[in-house]
């Protein structure tokens, strides 16, 4: 294994034995809880005895039954000793590993030492034979040295005939790379111009792809929310209860005023919140038209399954009451109200002039 190796292994075996640590406290802390539990049972056992004690002495000729044994204080009792157990078993097992984990230190550690001390060696070594061939080299560079001072006075000479044309060739260099930058430049400035506008041509045409699919969307999003608007109102108005509004009873009454005087009575779902609210606000309509209103001289009662207002009439009812009662009709029907003109049953029903309202559910 080679160090890295060895000081990883080292790693490893610390990060565990932090590990047994955290472990340790656990098995402690079960110890702590077992043992509070049993001194719970002590002082429980203790305070019974005490008890029994002092019954015997207050009570010395009586004899009485012994005390049930506590199945929970004998719960408690195993249950705390079970935790002491677990504890003293888990600390001895951390103690065996924290054993084994230290002994693998030391010996990754001697081996790291071992490593370090050989490779130590090695380089010594290794620097004496660098040093004697150092020596051997020195004498080569010696001879290199003379024969390079030789070779240097001869460039010398060479060098200053070569430095006159060199002179004229870096002015010659000079202008032939001015001119040559200048081309590039043109070049490259030409090929930015035609490339950003190729570019501006095609964000051009994007944006305008972009602002027709936005268009679009808008329009279908307009179409939809309205769509959604409309449903939800129509939802609402259905969900809603009935209502009439001052002005709408007051457009009731200018239409049925005509027939002031006119008999009627009212029939309601009488625990129908809803119904019974939409029954007095017709109520008030023609109240306000003068018609005639006749209390019920005894409880009456709807039918299930009545939806809408029912306006009942006798077949042979005069005239002018079918008449009333066809304008009543057409009158809740302009004010959104579902309304229904009905002829009573003439069986057992002598003729008589008043008009009848069932107002049963809006559904």
């Amino acid at each position: 294994m080679d160090e890295l190796a060895f000081r990883t292994l080292l790693n490893n075996l610390e990060a565990f034995r932090s590990s047994l640590h955290g472990l340790l406290h656990i098995f402690t802390w079960f110890v702590v809880v077992g043992l509070a539990f049993d001194l719970i049972v002590i002082i429980r056992e203790f305070r019974d005895d005490w008890r029994e004690f002092r019954y015997g002495h207050i009570h010395p000729y009586e004899n009485h039954l012994p005390k049930q044994p506590s199945i929970s204080l004998l719960i408690l009792g195993l249950l705390g000793t079970a935790l002491i157990v677990i504890g003293v078993a888990g600390e001895l097992y951390v103690d065996v590993q924290a054993g084994k984990i230290e002994t693998q230190i030391r010996e990754a550690n001697d081996n790291l030492l071992g490593l370090i001390i050989r490779e130590a060696g090695d380089a010594a070594q290794s620097a004496k034979t660098a040093h004697g061939e150092a020596s051997a080299v020195k004498g080569i560079a010696d001879e290199a040295r003379a024969d390079a001072k030789d070779a240097l006075a001869k460039a010398q000479a060479a060098q200053g005939e070569l430095a006159h044309a060199e002179a004229d060739a870096a002015k010659a260099q000079a202008v032939a790379a001015a001119a040559l930058s200048q081309a590039k430049d043109a070049l490259d400035k030409a090929g930015k111009a035609q490339e950003s506008l190729g570019k501006a041509e095609s964000e051009a045409k994007n944006a305008e792809k972009a602002a027709s699919n936005a268009l679009s969307l808008s329009r279908d999003a307009r179409e939809e929310a309205d769509w959604a608007k409309d449903l939800a109102t129509k939802a609402e108005a259905q969900l809603a209860d009935r209502t009439l509004t001052d002005e709408q009873v007051k457009s009731i009454a200018n239409k049925l005023e005509p027939f002031a005087g006119q008999e009627y009575e009212v029939v309601a779902y009488w625990d129908s919140k809803e119904s019974v609210g939409i029954a007095n606000r017709v109520h008030q309509g023609l109240q306000a038209a003068h018609w005639t209103y006749l209390p019920l001289k005894e409880w009456h009662g709807l039918f299930g399954g009545i939806v809408g207002i029912q306006v009942w009439m006798h077949p042979d009812a005069d005239e002018r009451v079918k008449k009333a009662a066809t304008a009543l009709v057409d009158a809740l029907t302009v004010e959104g109200l579902e309304a229904v003109l009905k002829l009573q049953n003439p069986t057992n029903n002598p003729k008589h002039n008043k008009i009848s309202l069932s107002v049963g559910s809006k559904r």
